[in-house]
């Protein structure tokens, strides 16, 4: 594990790879929230034997979809599922897009973002795990691209969940164009960035549902 100031995985494979080393086992119902065209992520964990779900806005541009992928072209809030149905939930780098319709379609909802996390809080099994990977720092909504989540709208999404994991990245424009870990109060009081590359640092979360709001 990286420790303060290390460099770490880099951008969105590197999310990703945060995220698959800690989901154990290879059995299961997985709900992967903005999978992306591609699904690189759920393709590798339903190759691995989870049952995967994929939820995005654009079309599947997968050339060959693995068996335990069903990928699905839609808005995730007009999808009816099953109450504590999902073992996992993987929301990487997702979250920050939703209601912002310009960047990748569907509908502008500023509050989407929190809709999404309280209807994750129905369909995730008691004993489940969400992760999560957003940008953090000075909140600000830089639209049409992304939100950026500071400590107000943080408590907000957090509502109903408990964190058992965090991380924070940063990147690192005078040190070799990288990713390094740092601090949590670091990452909150970075400033966002409005223009190409949007580099806001990233927080990463383990998520469960906290007990009284389990049914």
């Amino acid at each position: 594990m990286s420790r303060i100031g290390q460099r770490v995985y880099g951008s969105h494979g590197g999310e990703r790879k945060w995220i698959s080393t800690r989901i154990k086992g290879n059995t299961g119902k997985i709900l992967s929230f903005g999978c992306g065209p591609l699904a690189p992520l759920s393709s590798e964990l339903a190759k691995c034997g989870f049952e995967v779900t994929g939820i995005d806005l654009l079309p599947c541009k997968i050339e060959d979809i693995p068996q335990n992928l069903h990928y699905i072209q839609t808005d995730i809030m007009d999808v009816k599922f099953e109450t504590r149905y999902f073992d996992y939930i993987v929301n990487c780098s997702s979250l920050e897009h939703a209601g912002l319709a310009e960047r990748y379609g569907g509908k502008d909802n500023l509050d989407q973002d929190l809709q999404i996390m309280q209807l994750f809080k129905k369909i995730l099994k008691q004993d489940g795990l969400q992760f999560l990977t957003i940008p953090v720092g000075i909140e600000a909504v830089i639209s049409p691209w992304h939100r950026v989540y500071g400590k107000k709208r943080l408590s907000q999404i957090f509502e109903g969940w408990q964190i058992i994991g965090k991380e924070f990245w940063t990147f690192g424009f005078h040190q070799g164009q990288h990713w390094y870990r740092v601090t949590e109060k670091d990452a909150l009081r970075e400033v966002p960035r409005i223009e190409p590359p949007f580099l806001t640092a990233k927080g990463l979360y383990v998520l469960k549902i906290e007990k009284e709001n389990n049914d």
